[in-house]
């Protein structure tokens, strides 16, 4: 994803609108694996803020609409060598219907990133950049095919 503007929006604006206003995006880790993740937080915030800024950047949900949604994501599994050679999540996305709680859509998105920088700390970074802009992406391809059919 580039940027906020107006022009690079258009660019990326989804052929599909999901008829619904999102208004929160929660993330958290299952409770299995918030106590074995270094930086866990962090990979919340991450994830948030490229989640965000993907779904306003792709103009996927209709802000005018009067349903409105919010989006639940667990994290459900982080896998890393220790290393950050690789490193591999799966994350449950359920986004649901604010006023009802009744979930409209369920995705459970597996995603992988690889480094070969030698560089430990920004090896780390690169792969854990790589697995949300993996993820992201897997989940706007799924949103923008629920917007299809429907």
């Amino acid at each position: 994803m580039c940027c906020y503007t107006n022009e690079c929006r258009d660019k990326s604006k989804s052929k599909y609108v999901i008829n619904g206003d999102i208004r929160l995006i929660n993330i958290k880790l299952t409770d299995a694996q918030s106590g074995l993740i270094d930086g866990g937080q962090q990979l919340i915030t991450i994830l948030k803020r490229e989640l965000e800024k993907a779904i306003f950047i792709k103009r996927i949900f209709n802000d005018n609409s009067d349903n409105k949604l919010y989006l639940d994501v667990r994290i459900t599994k982080v896998i890393s060598n220790g290393l950050c050679f690789s490193f591999k999540t799966e994350a449950s996305y359920d986004l649901k219907d604010k006023r009802t709680d009744k979930t409209l859509l369920s995705k459970i998105v597996k995603s992988e990133g690889n480094s070969n920088t030698f560089y430990g700390a920004q090896r780390c970074n690169e792969t854990t950049g790589r697995v949300i802009r993996d993820n992201n992406e897997k989940f706007i391809a799924y949103l923008e095919h629920f917007a299809a059919l429907n």
